[in-house]
């Protein structure tokens, strides 16, 4: 019975397992669980005992019973849930911001690298040795599963971050599969034990927790939880970094809620309070066969998101319809713009790391007429960066206004171009989802 429960990775399975007499655990109070289809509250206890696993799978009944014992009073109220443990995370480089790939094949390693990826996150049959020597080789790090191969190479090599975090298991905050149909999303307590565990194991690496869509609108996705948003807080409190993904160019097909993306950005800094590093995903071509992002959308998608105080980018990279591509920015011939695309936006942001990485600053305001134009303003080495983004579609011309001397020329990076600085002052045009980054000398 105890190897049924190891193994189940969905509560219909573990279901059979723990309600089974014959395993022993007093299920007094977990059957006081309600599971009607508005609540499914025992449901979510099977996901925590999944979810709440320890490497290695639960050693004995034993186990199985404390950690029931402690899901069935968060779950029925009687209890809070767990506060997690105080991180001690080393400081990052501020030369080095994050640009990942999900769940990509390691030997596709140097192809991302060749695109300007510097990090994998998730790996589909967890960390092992060959695949920790295609990202040696290359100079790529990894967030990864705490799985015993892991586990094991850090014990007996603590100062190589090649790996350079670890990961949850992905979108706890949707509906999850229970084996015959979709149930409830993990409860964020178990978010929480899991960190702690990891933490525990590893105090020097940022837990990573990637997100769904609900975190930048409302998602039937959800199930049960759908509008739920008070319960993201909780889930936050379970990492180090948070991510969440949101794809609007595939979901409306005419990518007219690209702001979708810094939305989601919003609500991620707003309900951590400002104080963990967030990342967004980002749609690279066509997941289902439907829509596909432009070149300049996911530029847009990119830039709003870092403007809204995104400190890593991940690339979501599969294509499921009409064929299945797990590297579709490099193996779909129709990404090709695309993937010139990703190259550059990535190479800009790898060479502006250090002035993306220093804290924002107010240093100056802008007005537009009708479409909003949003900034993020930067000090580095004597010199102004100016990032800004038309957040709708429509064209609209921008009036800048610096709080500081400065000199009478306004750099747009990458464009080619100067404007001229007046008392402080300058104006640009922008057109649907323009993205333009100023450079000016601080006097």
């Amino acid at each position: 019975m105890l190897k049924e429960i190891n193994k189940a990775a969905v509560s219909d399975v573990m279901r059979k397992a723990v309600e089974n007499p014959a395993l022993g655990l007093n299920t007094e109070a977990y059957f006081r669980l309600d599971d009607d289809k508005e609540n499914l509250v025992r449901t979510r206890a099977l996901l925590s005992l999944i979810y709440e696993k320890p490497l290695g799978g639960y050693p004995d009944i034993k186990a199985v019973q404390d950690t029931l014992d402690g899901i069935v009073p968060r779950l029925n109220g009687t209890a809070d849930p767990p506060e997690p443990d105080v991180s001690s995370v080393k400081e990052s480089d501020t030369r080095f911001f994050p640009l990942g790939a999900w769940l990509q094949s390691p030997e596709n390693a140097r192809a991302y690298k060749d695109i300007g990826i510097n990090t994998f996150v998730g790996l589909w049959k967890g960390l092992d040795g060959a695949a920790l020597d295609y990202f040696s080789r290359t100079d790529m790090r990894v967030i990864c599963e705490l799985n015993k191969y892991a586990a094991e190479y850090i014990k007996d090599n603590p100062d190589d971050r090649t790996i350079t975090g670890w990961m949850h298991w992905d979108e706890p905050d949707n509906a999850q599969n229970t084996g015959s149909g979709w149930g409830p999303p993990v409860d964020p307590g178990s978010v929480i034990v899991k960190y702690n565990r990891i933490k525990r194991a590893d105090p020097t690496r940022p837990v990573f927790l990637g997100l769904g869509q609900g975190v930048a609108h409302r998602y039937i996705g959800r199930g049960i939880d759908t509008g739920k948003d008070h319960l993201y807080p909780l889930y936050i409190k379970g990492a180090d970094i948070v991510c969440f993904d949101i794809y609007p160019a595939n979901g409306d097909g005419d990518g007219d809620k690209l702001w979708l993306v810094p939305h989601g950005i919003d609500n991620l800094i707003a309900w951590s309070g400002g104080n963990k590093p967030v990342w967004a995903w980002i749609e690279t071509g066509s997941i289902n066969g439907t829509g596909r992002p432009t070149p300049k959308q996911i530029k847009a998608e990119v830039w709003m998101a870092i403007i809204h105080g995104a400190k890593g980018i991940g690339y979501f990279m599969h294509e499921f319809k009409p064929v299945f591509h797990e590297a579709g920015l490099l193996t779909d011939e129709k990404n090709s713009a695309n993937r010139d695309m990703v190259a550059s936006v990535n190479a800009l942001i790898t060479s502006l790391a250090p002035q993306l990485n220093s804290p924002s600053q107010d240093l100056a305001s802008v007005t537009s007429a009708g479409i909003p134009v949003d900034i993020m303003t930067k000090i580095y080495d004597g010199e102004i960066y100016i990032f800004a983004a038309s957040m709708r579609e429509g064209e609209t011309a921008a009036d800048f206004t610096l709080s500081c001397p400065t000199g009478s020329k306004a750099e747009v990076i990458g464009e080619n171009r100067t404007l001229e600085v007046t008392d402080g002052k300058f104006t640009d045009a922008f057109v649907s989802y323009d993205i333009h980054i100023y450079k000016i000398t601080k006097k």
